[in-house]
């Protein structure tokens, strides 16, 4: 089934998220749409959902319409936390002298004028602001608030998730010196590409 074909799927003359719907939870055509870009040799994430949905806003709005309001606390969730994420990765880039001086700057400004929307993005940046994920609840809490606790789970993380990139730079770095020029396929099968990934990802390796 192509993309266009689950945009618009038209069963009786309705909207086949009106069919969706009678048949009871399960997938619907945009489901099908972003299961059929997947099936793609490669993909540009932005590019695909940007014909997702032009597409579906073109033939079936009502589908589109009708998976967003479904989503909208995910995609509300996922809105919040690349918020934070952005935050504090501005308050990395301000952390030094030469930022930090520039940052007070623009805040000191931003109060005399009386743009406060502007004076509370500046304050956004301060480190003492900047937002972490603090416990297996996935609760969120600014710097100047966290506990010691708090800030050892936020190193655990880190040092795990550093530790998972270098086994998965080390693996895909023993995967390139094999396949060279080639296509993965052309070198290894599935099995032997997992087998690679099993012994040089392994919990233990190198101890």
């Amino acid at each position: 089934m192509t993309i266009t074909q689950c945009i618009h799927a038209l069963d009786d003359g309705t909207c086949s998220i009106c069919a969706d719907r009678a048949r009871g939870p399960g997938a619907t055509p945009l489901d099908e749409m972003i299961a059929v870009a997947l099936t793609a040799p490669e993909i540009v994430p932005a590019v695909a959902a940007r014909d997702i949905v032009l597409g579906a806003r073109a033939s079936c709005p009502g589908a589109l319409a009708a998976w967003l309001d479904s989503r909208a606390e995910a995609v509300v969730r996922a809105v919040i936390t690349e918020l934070i994420r952005r935050d504090r990765a501005k308050s990395r880039a301000s952390a030094g002298p030469r930022e930090f001086s520039e940052s007070a700057r623009r805040l000191q400004h931003a109060r005399q004028s009386g743009d406060a929307a502007l004076a509370a993005a500046e304050e956004r940046v301060g480190m003492f602001t900047t937002m972490f994920c603090v416990s297996a609840d996935l609760v969120q809490k600014r710097v100047a608030d966290m506990s010691g606790p708090e800030h050892e789970f936020v190193a655990d993380a880190y040092e795990g998730s550093a530790n998972g990139a270098l086994m998965e730079a080390a693996f895909h770095r023993a995967v390139a010196k094999k396949v060279g020029k080639r296509r993965t396929a052309d070198v290894m099968t599935e099995q032997q590409y997992e087998r690679l990934y099993r012994s040089v990802t392994a919990p233990g390796r190198g101890a």
